[in-house]
């Protein structure tokens, strides 16, 4: 992983100069970032005790490029599959499956018919050799991306990549020989078919005690252990292979160049040619009671072999959740803001002085003054005091403003204020209404 972290910190430290030379909004055009997440199990894979796959999890740095809609990433990371331990750690083989699989097993017969034999496991010591491999590798992929919004916090993206993986597949071997610490009793029956319903002799107490071999692996794997014969230093090559991810993320912009995201993607691999095997061999012992002389157990032994060889190539498909932060830079750069020329008259924000007289020039108190803006519903109103001057209204948008009075019956006239009041140099705009008689 340290060479993603070297690489991320180079890469950071660019995109911050150019982010301090260049002023950009959500829709830059390059970025870099670090992603990583977890890849959820596949019961599929988990199972087949070809691969025994678990979780698994992945760390990349990746740069993209981007204009509106349409982008393209790369991607170079590290990904690791990890073999699940619980399916190979300990070897057990049903009751079944080895009582059939001894030599003479029509003795229990009966006791098979009759479920006796039920769900019994037989587990075997602690295996003399027990390795495994996880899968991993570093990738690099690349591909499309397509957001689907723009210039808005919150951003949304679907992708495609495509690319390949130098990796170890990885493998489980498990191989060992002992007495199997379980044992049951069942029913044991009469081997001659001479008879149409073989008759029950007795119990017997059964241990099966042998050695035993688990494994799967790539066929290329088991074919040069094969050659080297032995499988006690495994020595696996770094293969080359086609990989490919798929996924929707979404993108919270912090700051213009600072984004966290959020992804769901599906990963798909082939897998190559497997192979595995699963072989008990030895015997199973006996201790038998006849219904005849119950007191006076007799001992014997048949010989086991259990064998079953599995074969076959699946692909990988694995869901993953992922978080990561980007850095962007090379957006476009905001307009420079040109100077207005001195011969056009800048509108401001103006205050509104109104006084309010009679006609003899009297200045009028508790006149109600209504002030209406063009456009809007609302108004702004206030009232007129001893001196028939209404208090200051400060910072008055430009528009156009009709004004006009009222008190009891009497009604001032109406003025109208344009846009062109609000270009005067004065900061004060005065209005002077006449209550009519």
């Amino acid at each position: 992983m340290k060479p993603i972290f070297i690489s991320f910190i180079f890469l950071c430290s660019t995109a911050f100069n150019s982010a301090a030379q260049t002023d950009t909004v959500p829709g830059h055009r390059f970025y870099v970032g670090l992603q990583g997440g977890f890849l959820l199990q596949n019961n599929k894979l988990n199972k087949n005790p070809l691969y025994y796959l678990g979780n698994g999890m992945y760390a990349e740095i990746n740069g993209g490029w981007r204009r509106r809609q349409l982008g393209w990433e790369l991607a170079l990371g590290h990904l690791t599959i990890r073999r699940d331990a619980s399916k190979f750690n300990t070897y057990e083989a049903t009751a079944n499956d080895v009582l059939n699989a001894q030599a003479n097993n029509t003795m229990y017969k009966n006791a098979r018919d009759s479920g006796q034999i039920g769900n019994a496991l037989f587990r075997f010591p602690q295996s003399s050799q027990q390795q495994s491999e996880n899968f991993k590798g570093w990738y690099i992929l690349t591909g499309p991306v397509y957001w689907l919004n723009n210039n808005k916090k919150w951003q949304f993206q679907i992708n495609l990549k495509g690319g390949i993986i130098s990796r170890q597949f990885g493998y489980y071997l498990l191989n060992g020989k002992g007495v199997s610490p379980d044992s049951i009793t069942i029913s044991y029956n009469a081997t001659t078919t001479a008879v149409k319903v073989t008759p029950t002799l007795g119990k017997a107490t059964v241990t099966p005690n042998g050695s035993f071999v688990r494994y799967g692996m790539s066929q290329d794997l088991w074919e040069s252990l094969q050659a080297q014969k032995s499988a006690t230093a495994i020595n696996e090559k770094t293969g080359v292979q086609f990989i490919a991810r798929a996924g929707a993320q979404a993108a919270y912009f912090i700051t213009k160049n600072i984004s966290v995201n959020a992804a769901a993607q599906y990963w798909f691999m082939p897998s190559p040619r497997m192979t595995g095997k699963d072989t008990l061999g030895g015997v199973v012992n006996a201790t038998i009671r006849t219904n005849a002389r119950p007191t006076t157990p007799t001992k014997t032994s048949y010989q086991l072999s259990l064998k079953q060889t599995y074969g076959d190539e699946k692909s990988l498909g694995f869901l993953s959740a992922s978080l990561g932060i980007r850095f962007w830079l090379g957006g476009s750069k905001a307009a420079k803001h040109q100077p207005v020329p001195s011969s056009v008259p800048a509108i401001s924000l103006k205050h509104l002085s109104i006084s309010v007289t009679d006609a003899d020039n009297q200045p009028v108190k508790e006149v109600t003054i209504k002030i209406y803006k063009e456009g809007e519903n609302d108004y702004t109103e206030t009232i007129t005091h001893e001196n028939g001057q209404a208090s200051l209204l400060e910072n008055l948008s430009p528009g156009n403003y009709t004004i006009s009075g009222a008190k009891g019956t009497l009604t001032t006239n109406k003025v109208q204020l344009t846009t062109e009041h609000f270009k005067s140099a004065d900061k004060v705009i005065g209005i002077k209404l006449i209550l009519q008689p």
